[in-house]
């Protein structure tokens, strides 16, 4: 319903520029065909391979067609631009990532007891939570796992089984929603972070993890190649059993473990809201012909 409405808005509001956030399951609603005033395609994930994966609909064929129809967009990272390049060869394409405020630089808390942490959508098909389970038991990890997110009913009575069936209630803490203080506290006090995605385009997740010194395990896939090998150790899609090896080893490894901390936190420092924002005032002189004020100003 919200796509099919869009056009009838694109023809009757008054605008200079108009920004069509993608969104499932085949992201784009071709604005651009119903407007000479440019519209620009802001791309935080291309969701339609995801989408035709978990409901078996050809959900892409309507993507690509889509896509051909704009002469602008806005991505994340270079993988998305060279994927919708391949697509719309003509197209103008703007790389602007999200940013991330800087946690404060406060020390942990000695009376947590070690853990390691998922944070995000309690689900299998693109989370990889399935996968996280099967690491965590297949591994000799002593430190709990702290699960932090909310899902569906389905995908959470899932997980609660698939907990159940390998014994692991008494090593696994659900946190529930988490933000503000529990959220910062939860990353702040984590030895790691892990991201056991099937799919991903930018994580925030991910780029917090970076912003309070945290390594991190992922699988190697097309949605983390933006981030550093020195921030994250990336396994072979879908290696549950290296997975977890991988998590041993930065919690036995505190050179490693100080290594990638410092990369992190580097890695961190180069999305910051301030740049994230001159570059989308930059996007929108140039396509507007005029001078845009500046928030920051």
């Amino acid at each position: 319903l919200f796509h099919s409405i869009l056009p009838f808005y694109v023809k009757r509001e008054q605008f200079d520029i108009w920004l069509e956030s993608f969104t499932p399951p085949f992201s784009t609603s071709c604005l651009q065909r119903f407007t000479n005033k440019p519209v620009i395609g802001l791309v935080h994930m291309l969701s339609a391979e995801d989408m035709e994966r978990k409901y078996k609909i050809p959900f892409t064929v309507i993507e690509k067609r889509g896509l051909k129809t704009y002469r602008y967009f806005i991505v994340l990272t270079e993988k998305i631009k060279e994927k919708i390049s391949l697509i719309n060869k003509n197209a103008k394409i703007f790389i602007i990532p999200n940013g991330i405020t800087l946690p404060e630089d406060k020390p942990i808390h000695d009376s947590f007891d070690p853990y390691i942490l998922f944070i995000g959508r309690l689900e299998f098909n693109q989370k990889g939570l399935d996968l996280l389970i099967e690491a965590y038991h297949q591994s000799d990890i002593k430190e709990k796992l702290v699960i932090a997110g909310l899902g569906s009913s389905a995908d959470t009575q899932k997980l609660k089984e698939l907990i159940n069936k390998h014994k692991l209630q008494e090593k696994i803490i659900f946190a529930g929603k988490v933000d503000g203080t529990r959220k910062d506290m939860l990353f702040r006090n984590a030895s790691a972070i892990v991201v056991p995605s099937r799919f991903e385009t930018f994580s925030m997740v991910v780029l917090e993890a970076m912003a309070y010194g945290k390594p991190m395990v992922g699988f190697d896939i097309a949605g983390l190649q933006w981030v550093p090998d020195d921030c994250m150790l990336k396994v072979a899609p879908f290696d549950s059993e290296r997975f977890g090896f991988e998590i041993e080893r930065i919690l036995k490894d505190k050179e490693l473990w100080g290594r990638m901390s410092m990369a992190a936190k580097k890695q961190a420092g180069k999305y910051t809201w301030e740049s994230a924002l001159k570059k989308y005032e930059e996007v929108l002189d140039k396509l507007t012909l005029r001078k845009v004020p500046s928030p920051l100003r």
